[in-house]
């Protein structure tokens, strides 16, 4: 009975082993793979190999290797969207606030980088938008502590020289201009350690306050004409009058302020004649 079951499992294995499966139609080499155990039949390896065709890119782009080389990689670029030069980059229409310095030059050199680091249109547009945000963001904040120093100078000036900040101010002022000429306002707008321009901080004010006067009026630029007065008590009315207008106190205040240097000119013409020594035949 024994012998008789033994004689039969022999017999099915035999016959098992003499089924062709579709590996069998392949080369030794391939035919013992084990990779092809998985696929039932041709149908199923085909599935697989569609799928696997569309998971290696829908344009069919490979990443150069390490040893790629220039036409390699200028070739793979195009392919993901770089454009063929830095210029044709579309970076056209990205808004900047007025009076933010920016170089045109700069921005250029930043677009032949990202050419050269393979970004796309998109991408070095979105990094430029980027960078010109940051730089908005700086400078409000540059601005608005300009502003907090230049009003904090004020005030201190203000409270020390009471009703004379007016003349004190003007005499600084000019002599300012007289020092430096044309550069007056590059002076002006030189940075010091804390942030503050040398032209806002009371001490150079103070400074130059006491060299006008030390150096006397006469010696002034632009003094007694255009003020616009016939008298110099006409003259210290208007000033006040100024001082008492909150437009041009904000243009004053505002070196940004496209009025800015009109206001500071004629205030300084008015300040000028309506200060002037008293034995002018003006008076």
């Amino acid at each position: 009975m024994t012998t008789d079951i033994d004689s039969s499992d022999e017999a099915v294995a035999v016959a098992a082993h003499d089924v062709q499966t579709w590996r069998d139609d392949l080369s030794e080499e391939l035919r013992a793979n084990p990779v092809l155990e998985n696929f039932a039949d041709v149908d199923a390896l085909a599935r697989e190999h569609v799928h696997l065709q569309k998971l290696i890119g829908r344009k069919g782009i490979l990443p150069p290797g390490e040893d790629a080389g220039p036409e390699d990689l200028d070739r793979f670029y195009a392919e993901l969207g770089r454009p063929e030069q830095a210029s044709d980059y579309d970076v056209g229409g990205i808004e900047r606030p007025e009076g933010m310095p920016w170089s045109n030059d700069v921005q250029d050199r930043m677009l032949e980088r990202m050419h050269a680091a393979g970004l796309t249109d998109k991408q070095a547009r979105a990094l430029l938008e980027g960078y010109v945000e940051e730089q908005r963001t700086a400078w409000a904040e540059a601005r608005s502590e300009q502003d907090r120093s230049l009003r904090a100078s004020v005030d201190s000036l203000r409270a020390e020289w009471g009703r004379g900040f007016d003349e004190k101010l003007d005499l600084a002022n000019r002599a300012f201009a007289t020092a430096f000429g044309s550069r007056v306002d590059q002076v002006r707008e030189m940075r010091l350690a804390d942030g503050s321009y040398l032209g806002d901080h009371p001490d150079m004010v103070r400074a130059f306050a006491s060299l006008g006067a030390l150096l006397g009026e006469a010696e002034f630029v632009g003094a007694g004409s255009g003020s616009g007065a016939a008298t110099r008590e006409q003259a210290r009315r208007q000033l006040a009058d100024l001082e008492s207008d909150a437009g041009f106190r904000a243009a004053l205040l505002d070196r940004s302020h496209p009025d800015h240097r009109d206001v500071v000119a004629r205030r300084s013409s008015l300040a000028a004649y309506a200060y002037a020594d008293p034995g002018d035949p003006a008076t």
